[in-house]
């Protein structure tokens, strides 16, 4: 059977005839929408693209006027710089008629820094006593000291004086050196008091040096509290201290001790001088 023929009105053919005829300026038509659409596109985009970098500026310094107040540049230069030692308490101890023990309580109280060297002296009235030179491990704290210095007069208005220091950070491989005076222990004190008043206080006790290393000299600061009072003060030093070594160390009081509520031995080393350490092939003597 054969295809049925297909019949278009009139206005249908008329219709078709009018694309065909302008089918080149129709295409030229949708080729110009094409292009105001892409202009449309592209405007629409540079637009937001402007106001993008605008509100970007403007959301930068938002962000900078909010961190200012948190990134203050000297606050964060100070933090990173150590603090000075921290006065506890200054005081003169009479020993003798005219003489005094002069003593400064002192801390350091920075984790990171080391004061390798520093200078101190006591000023009372009118008078400078000799200057003298020290040290501080991070974190320590220490008495320093002028013993039987001759004053012709009670020196009330006593201060302690420190100086020059020298700074430096502790790196981060050396921390466990400043464990090594924690591990000096001190036990079974003994006090005996004068009975006589010619007699001396005196006060025993034994320390044992638990750590590894042997030492060529420790010199030790004990210190009589009374409550937060410090009232007496002598150094002991102890030659060829060897490690896990117990000794039995007797204080004689300069000045009169009685009694006291605890005593504090604080061991003076710089545990950063390599030459304060004894080779472990040298032995103490019998």
């Amino acid at each position: 059977m054969g295809k049925e023929s297909q019949n278009f009105t009139e206005k249908e053919l008329e219709i078709v005839y009018f694309f065909i005829k302008r089918r080149k300026l129709l295409k030229k038509i949708f080729i110009g929408l094409l292009i105001l659409l892409n202009l449309v596109i592209y405007s629409f985009s540079t637009y937001h693209f402007i106001q993008y970098l605008k509100q970007s500026k403007e959301y930068e310094k938002m962000i900078e006027e909010i961190a200012y107040p948190f990134t203050h540049y000297p606050l964060i230069r100070e933090s990173n710089s150590p603090f000075f030692p921290q006065i506890l308490l200054v005081k003169a101890i009479p020993v003798e008629p005219l003489k005094y023990n002069l003593i400064c309580l002192v801390k350091n109280e920075n984790r990171s820094w080391f004061a390798s060297s520093f200078n101190y002296h006591f000023n009372f009235s009118n008078f400078k006593t000799q200057t003298f030179k020290s040290f501080l491990l991070p974190d320590e704290e220490k008495v320093l000291v002028i013993f039987n210095e001759k004053i012709n007069q009670f020196p009330g208005d006593l201060s302690c004086q420190i100086e020059n220091i020298s700074w430096k950070r502790i790196k981060p491989n050396n921390y466990q050196l400043l464990d090594i005076p924690k591990n000096f222990l001190i036990q079974e004190i003994k006090h005996n008091p004068a009975t006589k008043e010619n007699e001396r206080d005196i006060t025993t006790f034994k320390i044992t040096n638990a750590t590894v290393y042997n030492f060529w000299e420790v010199n030790l600061l004990i210190a009589a509290y009374l409550k937060d009072e410090i009232i007496g003060v002598e150094r002991f030093p102890i030659e060829k201290f060897m490690s896990n070594e117990t000794r039995e160390i007797k204080i004689i009081w300069s000045n009169r001790v009685p009694f006291f509520s605890e005593i504090k031995v604080y061991p003076e080393l710089n545990v950063f001088d390599e030459s304060i350490f004894l080779p472990y092939k040298i032995k103490p003597k019998e």
